[in-house]
């Protein structure tokens, strides 16, 4: 065996050599190791961060779910309150529309004539205040057109508000049936009779415009606020009706001594006689009567008598909304004992 000049035989290995060799590893390692160490570190951290946005996402989103779904349920009791609101006034409009139904059937039923009966009040009224005025009276300076279409043109508005209040005073002791098995608002019965007297008005207006025909009247340009003037009307005959219906319930002598108290106030209003007739210390009272403002605005809108008062009509319509606001209150107030007391 040779021996190498350092005094290392041959073939064995360096110590030196040996001993950098292992220190080369030992660095290596740890070198290695720092890195897996870092990495670890680095991916324990990373997937800390990960977690933690994705709890916060996931936090977010359940914030963002629950704020939408308590805006859903908002919007669905809000649109079922607006489901509610319009079920219950299309069941309410359904009702109207039965009573107004069975009340033309009633009027016109085994009656030979049918609807013509409803033409023939405001046809005789006319024939018999025409003569009694024109013949008897010798008046024939009422008015600057033919008195019979004058005198025709006021008894359409005036019947139309008086037989609206006749059977709307009456309407809850003849429904009682209604009132005691079946729920719905009890001022239904009190205003229906409005609408079913519409009928009488376009019937009448049929009558007037073949008197006009005859008489050769011309339609006046202010014949489009008819519908306002109507409208008016209804407003007055529903508050009346709705105050009058809920006091003859108790006091029954409301409905039989109402049909006197409307004739005597025909001549209250200017059916037979234009306003300019009222003398003048009764005109305020006269003033303070929408329904003889109303009877004298229709004729004027109509045959052209004069222009309508569209201020007036305002401040009547104002009025006609605020008496049907107050008579639905005082009416409420009897509601719950209607039952037990007709």
């Amino acid at each position: 065996m040779m021996i190498a000049p350092d005094g290392t035989r041959e073939g064995e290995p360096n110590g030196k050599a040996q001993e950098a060799g292992g220190n080369e590893a030992r660095t290596s390692e740890a070198q290695d190791a720092g890195n897996d160490a870092r990495k670890g570190v680095g991916g324990h951290a990373e997937k800390l961060t990960d977690e933690h946005g994705g709890n916060a996402e996931n936090a977010q989103a359940q914030d963002l779910t629950a704020e939408d779904v308590r805006s859903a349920e908002g919007q669905q009791e809000a649109w079922s309150e607006h489901s509610s609101r319009r079920s219950d006034f299309a069941r309410w409009r359904e009702i109207v529309y039965m009573l107004v139904l069975r009340d033309l059937k009633a009027r016109t039923k085994q009656a030979y004539l049918g609807y013509f009966w409803i033409v023939v009040q405001p046809l005789l009224l006319t024939g018999v205040f025409s003569f009694l005025v024109q013949q008897v009276l010798g008046r024939s300076d009422l008015s600057s057109i033919p008195y019979p279409v004058f005198l025709m043109a006021g008894v359409i508005p005036w019947q139309y508000f008086a037989n609206s209040l006749n059977e709307s005073s009456d309407s809850l002791v003849k429904n009682v049936d209604l009132v005691r098995q079946v729920y719905f608002p009890r001022e239904i019965l009190a205003i229906y009779p409005v609408f079913s007297r519409l009928i009488d008005v376009a019937i009448g207006g049929v009558a007037l415009a073949v008197f006009m025909l005859v008489w050769h009247v011309p339609v006046s340009g202010w014949v489009l606020l008819l519908p306002v003037i109507l409208f008016e009307e209804m407003l007055f005959a529903a508050a009346f009706g709705m105050l009058l219906s809920a006091a003859n319930v108790a006091w029954r002598d409301v409905s039989r001594g109402l049909p006197l108290v409307l004739f005597l106030m025909l001549y209250a209003v200017p059916v037979l006689y234009p306003p300019e007739r009222v003398p003048g210390p009764l005109r305020p009272l006269f003033d303070l009567n929408p329904i003889a403002h109303l009877v004298d605005e229709f004729r004027a809108a109509v045959v052209g008598t004069h222009a309508p008062d569209l201020v007036g009509l305002l401040v009547i319509g104002g009025l006609g909304v605020l008496a049907l606001v107050l008579a639905q209150r005082v009416f409420s107030v009897f509601d719950g004992v209607l039952a037990d007391v007709i």
